[in-house]
């Protein structure tokens, strides 16, 4: 539904960005969705890929994001302060 459709928010463009349709991942055959009765676990079968977010148009992506994973020093070199960096370096991530 456009944004000028909707009770509420029928404004003109604002220069937001526009995303995609998102669309749920398919699952593997058999596989129940993550809150079926039948998943008690509440696990997500869905390729993690295609449960990232899509990017808005017209965004450009990072070379160092373009494949879709990231290494850990990759990720960590996106935080300005060392602190920062090494906190998230120490609770849980593989050393970069």
């Amino acid at each position: 539904m456009e944004r000028t459709g909707r009770p509420g928010l029928g404004t003109r463009p604002d220069s937001r960005w526009e995303y995609p349709r998102i669309v749920r991942p398919p699952l593997p055959a058999s596989r129940p969705a993550p809150f079926a009765h039948r998943n008690k676990a509440s696990v997500h079968y869905a390729d993690l890929h295609k449960l990232v977010l899509p990017a808005p148009k017209g965004a450009k992506a990072a070379p160092a994001l373009a494949h879709g994973w990231v290494e850990p020093k990759a990720y960590l070199a996106e935080y300005a302060t060392k602190d920062e960096r090494d906190t998230l370096q120490g609770s849980g991530s593989r050393p970069a």
